[in-house]
């Protein structure tokens, strides 16, 4: 059976949204300035450019172009990267401004979650926090969904809610599972996140001690991503009630 990992990966692959848009020719320049043909840009992955001129296709390496023309595909890449992002969900097919009618349709017909108590939770529903959970583990631990709303336009009679802010929260550890279990989940983690978004903005130098966790008395956010659309920050956490320990992934959304 694939892990989670894989499986959330292979998704977030199939749910890359980039608008196909046509490109208009352009003046292309050789590094050296001197030589021109016009041409509609295609791509650009590995270093090298695909470029179409009439009706045949040309590839060639970045740096045969002139440094402007370098510049405008550089900035192309940059903004397709951006809208890719922007587009994508935050976890699984959700997006920030979903009603909580659309959020609770998603998770029940996820690949991905399940729901926590079985499908009575959608006779009598007075919540969704902690009620659906990741199908399988990451790394050794389980994952809980915990949903942020903001109050929407009128809708009938009542207000209706769209999705703010969604935190991920694994099953609870003791003490002695602190190096091993929550470590162990805690790398897994941020590898999805890192294929997810790439590498993080900001990123620790290492795993945080007990110690340094119990100071903290809450999250300690070792890694942090920062999309178009959400803050994403990462890391192990203390619950000082009864002591026991957490891994958070915090999705707050960007105005």
């Amino acid at each position: 059976m694939k892990s989670l990992y894989t499986k959330l990966c292979i998704y977030a692959l199939l749910c890359v949204f980039v608008s196909a848009e046509t490109t208009q020719e352009r003046k292309w320049r050789d590094s050296t300035g001197t030589k021109s043909f016009t041409g509609s840009y295609v791509s650009f992955d590995n270093g090298e450019v695909t470029i179409t001129s009439g009706s045949k296709e040309y590839k060639m390496p970045l740096d045969k172009l002139h440094e402007n023309d370098q510049e405008w595909i550089r900035n192309r890449k940059n903004a397709e990267v951006d809208k890719d992002l922007a587009n994508r969900g935050v976890f699984d097919t959700l997006h920030f401004g979903d009603s909580y009618r659309t959020v609770l349709e998603k998770l029940k017909q996820s690949q991905i979650v399940v729901s926590n108590v079985g499908n009575g939770i959608f006779a009598g529903l007075t919540g969704l926090n902690g009620k659906f959970r990741t199908k399988n583990k990451i790394g050794d631990l389980q994952c809980f969904l915990y949903f942020d709303w903001k109050k929407g336009p009128l809708s009938g009679a009542e207000k209706t809610k769209n999705l703010s802010g969604l935190e991920l929260r694994s099953d609870p550890v003791t003490t002695i599972d602190v190096p091993g279990k929550l470590k162990n989940s805690w790398s897994e983690l941020i590898g999805l996140f890192e294929m997810l978004y790439g590498p993080a903005s900001y990123e620790a130098s290492r795993y945080p001690s007990l110690n340094e966790i119990n100071q903290m008395g809450g999250i300690v956010g070792t890694h942090r991503w920062n999309i178009p659309t959400a803050e994403i920050v990462l890391g192990p956490a203390i619950d000082p009630k009864d002591k026991s320990y957490f891994l958070y992934v915090v999705i707050n959304h960007k105005p």
